[in-house]
C-alpha cells in the first residue's frame, strides 16, 4: 500500500554524456519531506522544446542524498525501479528530506542521448495540508472531463465543477491511457499521454506539471493516495505542447474522482 502524498512536481533532467546528471535545485521542494519519484516514459514536455526519452534499460543509477548530511538516502538505485511502466505502484518508500542539487543519476550507459531529459515526477508532504489526516467518511465516486479547445498555447483550463467543489480527493484515475472512448458527455476521450495535469488552491499548486499518465494507475499492484487535497477547478489545467494542440483539439482528458463524501 502507498503513503498518502500532498502534493507531486514534475521535472526533467537533461540528459548528458557525463558520468553524473545532477538533479535540479527546486525551489518549490526546499524542505519538504519527499516520498517516492517517479521515472515516466513520455516523448515531449509541455514545453516543445524539451524530448523525452525511455531510459528503462540504460545504465542509469539514482543517488539521492539527505538533506544536511553526507548520507545517501538511495545509493545507486536502477532507474528502471523508478519507472511507472515497470514498477506498478511498487515504489520505494523515501520519507526524508532531499538535497537535490547534491543528488544525481549516475550515467554508465555509452548510449548517446544528446539533447533528450529523463522525465521524474516528486511526491512529497505538502506542509499546508500535511495534518489533514483523511478520516473514515464514506467516499464518493465520480468523473470530470477537461474539453481541449482551440487554445493555442496547449493550455486547458477545466471548466466550473459544482458537484467536486470544495471536496477532498483520495484519489484521481485517467483510466483510457492507450485507448479512446465515448465520455458520458457524449466527447471522444484522447489517449494522449504527453499532458501534464496541474491542479491548484488559490496561489498553491498541489500538483504541478505531472503527467496524466502518472494517474493511469489500472493496472498497479498499489494505487495513489492523496491526503485529501482540494483545488479550485476553474484554476487547474491540462497542458501539452503546442504542437499536439491539433491532434487533440474537440477530444476530453477524461478522469475519475475519489473524494470524501
Amino acid at each position: 500500500m502507498q503513503k498518502y502524498v500532498s502534493g507531486a512536481i514534475g521535472f526533467y533532467v537533461p540528459y548528458k554524456n557525463e558520468q553524473k546528471l545532477y538533479l535540479p535545485d527546486i525551489q518549490e521542494l526546499k524542505g519538504k519531506k519527499i516520498k517516492y519519484i517517479d521515472v515516466v516514459p513520455l516523448t515531449l514536455a509541455a514545453d516543445e522544446t524539451v524530448l523525452i526519452g525511455n531510459y528503462a534499460n540504460y545504465s542509469l543509477y539514482f543517488n539521492l542524498m539527505e538533506k544536511d548530511t553526507n548520507d545517501f538516502q538511495i545509493k545507486d538505485m536502477p532507474i528502471a525501479e523508478f519507472n511507472i511502466e515497470i514498477n506498478k505502484g511498487n515504489k520505494y518508500f523515501i520519507d526524508k528530506v532531499i538535497d537535490f542539487p547534491n543528488s544525481y543519476i549516475a550515467n554508465y550507459s555509452s548510449v548517446a542521448a544528446a539533447g533528450q531529459a529523463i522525465f521524474c515526477v516528486a511526491w512529497y508532504d505538502e506542509p499546508a495540508v500535511m495534518q489533514n489526516v483523511p478520516s473514515m467518511k464514506k467516499l464518493d465516486y465520480d468523473t470530470f472531463e477537461v474539453v481541449a479547445t482551440d487554445a493555442t498555447n496547449g493550455l486547458f483550463l477545466f471548466d466550473e465543477n459544482r458537484t467536486l467543489y470544495n471536496r477532498n480527493f483520495r484519489n484521481i484515475v485517467f483510466p483510457f491511457y492507450g485507448s479512446t472512448n465515448t465520455t458520458p458527455r457524449g466527447n471522444t476521450a484522447t489517449a494522449e499521454t504527453n499532458a501534464f495535469l496541474t491542479l491548484q488552491k488559490h496561489n498553491m499548486a498541489y500538483i504541478r506539471n505531472v503527467p496524466v499518465r502518472c494517474f493511469y494507475q489500472l493496472t498497479d499492484c498499489y494505487r495513489m493516495r492523496l491526503q485529501n487535497i482540494t483545488f479550485d477547478f476553474t484554476n487547474s489545467y491540462v497542458k501539452v505542447a503546442p504542437s499536439l494542440v491539433s491532434a487533440v483539439k474537440g477530444k476530453s482528458f477524461f478522469f475519475t474522482a475519489e473524494f470524501e463524501e
